[in-house]
């Protein structure tokens, strides 16, 4: 493992394999074996990465496999908590659109509620936070995945038709270097804001996937739900058009492709 400088002073630690950056960190934070102040993990594979409701995630070589662990007081918890999945939605929103803007090929990047990011349709940036509770503080554990510079291929065959890769779509190699530095500096951003501003979250239904469409609901405990999507209400939860009326979205759900 090493370690080297990144925006906002956040130390990266690296390593060449792993099960997952988030459940790595996790153990780490559990023990109380973190200081206590922020720290990414890298990975350059994942042998059991981790979606959203426990679902495995491809990690091939090649891609960003990245967790930032960000220490919270306790006292600080909820107000952190407000608004933090659309944040860190449209953070990792813009990281894509950046890297989209100086490319030739020019997909269009869309925002799968709550936090993945869709490029020509398909997934290629999923995240994944979950909150640790440790002695004296918690931790937002930031799992972010971005299928970068593999081919399509690569993936499991169940995949070809959900997922896409940066390589893919945009027809060439992009910087990860420059891609994690700005990714760190968009998700410390995010995790230092309270609740949601009216510009993040115009932002996040001007590029929100799905809207006037029928879409499939995941809820937090894996039934489904399907309605139209009607856009996100003042605290940027979905709101769906269903055959028994409108529906919000809890904390939890997200859409499915």
């Amino acid at each position: 493992m090493a370690t080297s400088p990144v925006p906002r002073s956040i130390p990266v630690i690296r390593l060449r394999e792993t099960d997952s950056t988030n459940a790595h960190a996790r153990r780490l934070a559990r023990v109380g074996k973190l200081a206590k102040s922020p720290v990414a993990f890298v990975a350059k594979s994942q042998t059991a990465g981790v979606g959203r409701f426990g679902r495995s995630w491809a990690s091939p070589k090649g891609g960003l496999w990245i967790t930032l662990a960000w220490p919270i007081p306790e006292s600080d918890l909820q107000p952190t908590l407000d608004g933090l999945g659309l944040r860190i939605g449209v953070a990792c929103l813009r990281v894509i659109q950046r890297i989209v803007a100086q490319g030739a090929r020019r997909p269009i990047v869309k925002l799968k509620w709550p936090n993945d990011v869709l490029l020509a349709g398909h997934k290629v940036l999923g995240e994944l936070t979950e909150i640790v509770h440790a002695p004296e503080l918690a931790w937002a554990i930031v799992g972010v995945g971005i299928n970068a510079n593999f081919p399509r291929s690569a993936f499991p065959q169940e995949l070809h038709d959900t997922a896409t890769t940066l390589l893919e779509e945009i027809g060439h190699p992009v910087d990860l270097a420059a891609l994690e530095h700005d990714l760190l500096a968009e998700l410390a951003a995010a995790l230092r804001a309270r609740g949601l501003d009216r510009d993040t979250l115009a932002e996040a239904g001007e590029h929100l996937h799905g809207v006037g469409r029928d879409i499939a609901l995941s809820m937090p405990d894996n039934s489904r739900i399907t309605g139209t999507l009607m856009g996100l209400n003042e605290q940027g939860l979905a709101v769906l058009q269903t055959e028994a009326g409108t529906l919000v979205a809890p904390l939890g759900a997200a859409i499915m492709l």
